[in-house]
């Protein structure tokens, strides 16, 4: 469990986006994948945004990996610990993986023969985030000497990908009228918020979803209250996401001219908006990743929309004395 924890500060520290690698010679790479040939040797940590990792057999990559929105395929020596959002770890029958392999609303599939010396977890938390996911590429290039069983796979995991966008959005639709219809002045406050000050609230948001993973974690090995924790972010992004999608929806029918719309229905075109960015190629990931995060610092900000940010504190009476 150390060197998952240690999995995650490294989370922490990629997000501030102040350097473009490690001082180790590491790499960062945004929509690009990381291919390591038969017989070839990386030394140094990798974190691919949107991009897939390719460990080919007999191919050795020394340092930690962190995969945003994409699968890892191991087939090769990964000595160091593998960290995947939002998406598959496939280990092959001749994979080792030395540290720890986590996935964060993913599947590990391991062939027989596959080693993993460390901890292997699936932790069921960032699934929802997830777009339209084409196909898990993973999955789709391990049926091998098995072409139609492959496009089967393929074929299945596309329709249940636009399945599952189109149920998600449904679902977001319905916790945002429900949200803006209870709570329409603390909406809008939230949006207030967004707009007055997005750097603060896109900063507190962060860090409360990247500390909320590892937080959450120590909390269930030490009073099983991690899923409380994870339950109220859970809860506060919802709440941001719906204050955001009014705020976009707004500004979206307002620039096309609607004269008369109702705050259920600017949060209704808000949330299309919002999952059609998810789609974006390369770039959706990031993008999910601003919008939750604004959404949830500016909740975070307003104790739920109930007290303004910056708070006005009224200056102490002066005595006439």
């Amino acid at each position: 469990m150390k060197k998952i924890l240690t999995s995650l500060v490294l989370v922490v520290l990629l997000f501030s986006f102040a350097t473009p690698a490690f001082a180790d010679g590491g790499k960062v790479l945004y929509g690009e994948d990381f291919v390591l040939k038969s017989g070839e040797k990386y030394e140094g940590d990798v974190v691919l945004f949107d991009g897939k990792l390719v460990l080919e057999e007999d191919s050795h990559l020394e340092g930690d990996v962190v995969i945003f929105g994409k699968p890892a395929q191991i087939a090769g020596y990964l000595e160091g610990d593998l960290v995947v959002f939002g998406d598959d770890i496939a280990l092959e029958s001749t994979a080792r993986v030395d540290g720890d392999v986590v996935t964060f609303g993913g599947k590990v599939h391991k062939a027989e023969g596959a080693i993993i010396e460390g901890e292997e977890v699936e932790i069921p938390f960032l699934g929802w985030i997830g777009g339209l996911p084409w196909a898990s590429l993973a999955t789709f290039e391990g049926w091998k000497g098995y072409p139609h069983l492959r496009y089967f796979d393929f074929l299945t995991s596309f329709t249940f990908g636009i399945f599952r966008f189109f149920v998600t959005l449904l679902a977001l639709m319905a916790v945002g009228v429900l949200i803006g219809i209870f709570w329409p002045e603390q909406v809008e406050q939230v949006g207030e918020t967004i707009l007055k000050a997005p750097f603060a609230s896109g900063g507190v948001g962060l860090a409360a979803l990247i500390l909320g993973i590892p937080v959450g974690l120590v909390l269930i090995l030490a009073a099983c209250l991690g899923l409380v924790v994870w339950l109220a972010i859970f809860v506060a992004v919802l709440f941001g996401f719906t204050a955001l999608a009014s705020l976009v929806g707004n500004r979206l029918l307002k620039a096309l001219n609607v004269q008369e719309f109702s705050p259920i229905v600017a949060i209704i075109v808000g949330v299309v908006v919002l999952r059609l960015i998810d789609l974006v190629p390369c770039l959706g990931f990031l993008l999910s990743i601003i919008i939750y995060s604004l959404g949830l610092g500016a909740v975070i900000l307003t104790r739920f929309g109930t007290q303004p940010y910056p708070q006005v504190i009224a200056p102490p009476a002066v005595s006439q004395e």
